[in-house]
């Protein structure tokens, strides 16, 4: 798709009319979809909304259309550092939100006609906290389902009456992997517990309630979070399947790009996952994950969205197995050494970015990590 051939598909906010709702786009894991997925929100959106993006600069030719986009149509575009997770991309638009709902967006999602207004109408019939759409994933669009809804903990009050470090929050997702034309006749709206990111809409007012979102949790579990936190105040979570979305992933049909390995590598890398989940587990008193934790877990991602695809473009169709278990080998480890070496960068601008911010406040400041050495705390 050539954006350029669809700039009337973008049009201005029209701020003389207040709107319900706005939407946020943030980064996932990748850039090479964002244009697509852009003009999908504004092609297929029939209501009245913001627009907050959150673009990181790794792409200087994205960053340029935005920007010129920005400029011509009238959304606001914030940007931030190369290295920021989403949750934090998500914060820094969160308090420029004035309308009654915000959706969040992926970067690399595409909606269906039709998505806005059926989300925003749920929240308002059900007097729901969060709103989630049917979400698939992969290409056709709209075919696969990814998640329809599912149970994480239950009974909110049971799960919180369980001693710390004894409770499980497990998500049980309806329909995953099932073709939507299959199970249509079953997708209803109704309570639900659980969402996710890719696509969500929440109540503006929740976050008074709840606080923003935990930027300490660099690239999993963060939807889980927001569901917990939800539940630990008694909010209502709703399934709408009326609304539709796809979350376009790595793929042999939708491959990354250049631009988008660094960024791809340090969101899956081991030890931001591993960092992730260890705060997440302590935050929620959680038992610990025997299989989050593992080294198949964790490396998966990296598996599957960088060493996959190296090897299929050095052998092409060729089988060759033991040759494919050598690559898989020597490319795995150099992924992850790689990705490590990102994470260490990452960790030394944000200490800079802390410091530098702590004297400007303060004239002088020293630094401390955490055992993660990832959150840091800053004192005279």
């Amino acid at each position: 798709m050539n954006p350029s051939s669809h700039t009337d598909a973008l049009p201005k906010t029209d701020h003389g009319c207040a709107a319900l709702v706005t939407i946020v786009v943030s980064p996932r894991e990748r850039f090479s979809c964002a244009r697509e997925s852009l003009l999908s929100i504004v092609g297929n959106t029939d209501m009245r909304f913001e627009l907050i993006y959150v673009d990181t600069g790794n792409s200087a030719e994205l960053s340029a259309w935005l920007t010129e986009q920005a400029e011509i149509r009238g959304f606001r575009l914030l940007q931030a550092h190369r290295g920021i997770a989403p949750n934090a991309a998500r914060n820094l638009a969160l308090p420029l939100v004035k309308t009654r709902y915000v959706v969040f967006v992926d970067n690399d999602v595409i909606v269906a006609p039709g998505w806005l207004t059926a989300m925003v109408n749920c929240a308002e019939q059900e007097q729901a906290d969060l709103v989630t759409p049917l979400l698939c994933h992969g290409v056709p669009v709209h075919t696969n389902i990814h998640h329809a809804g599912g149970r994480l903990v239950g009974d909110g009050r049971e799960f919180f009456a369980q001693p710390i470090g004894q409770r499980t929050a497990l998500d049980v997702i309806r329909f995953a992997g099932r073709k939507v034309a299959d199970v249509a006749a079953q997708l209803r709206r109704g309570v639900t517990d659980c969402v996710e990111f890719h696509c969500v809409l929440a109540r503006r007012s929740l976050f008074d309630r709840i606080g923003p979102l935990d930027e300490a949790l660099l690239s999993t579990r963060e939807h889980t979070d927001l569901c917990l936190a939800v539940a630990q105040v008694g909010g209502k979570i709703v399934f709408e399947p009326g609304a539709t979305v796809t979350y376009l992933f790595p793929s042999r049909m939708r491959p990354m790009v250049k631009g988008d390995w660094r960024y791809f590598m340090l969101h899956w890398s081991p030890l931001w996952q591993q960092r992730s989940i260890e705060h997440f587990e302590r935050k929620w008193g959680l038992k610990r994950d025997e299989r989050m934790a593992s080294r198949s877990w964790l490396n998966w991602r990296l598996h599957e969205g960088v060493t996959k695809p190296l090897i299929n473009r050095l052998l092409g169709q060729r089988e060759l197995p033991w040759v494919r278990r050598v690559l898989s080998t020597v490319i795995g480890r150099s992924a992850r050494s790689i990705a490590r070496f990102f994470v260490a960068q990452e960790d030394w601008k944000r200490s800079r970015r802390l410091v530098t911010q702590a004297k400007r406040a303060n004239g002088h400041a020293s630094v401390h990590t955490n055992n993660a050495g990832y959150n840091l705390t800053l004192s005279k």
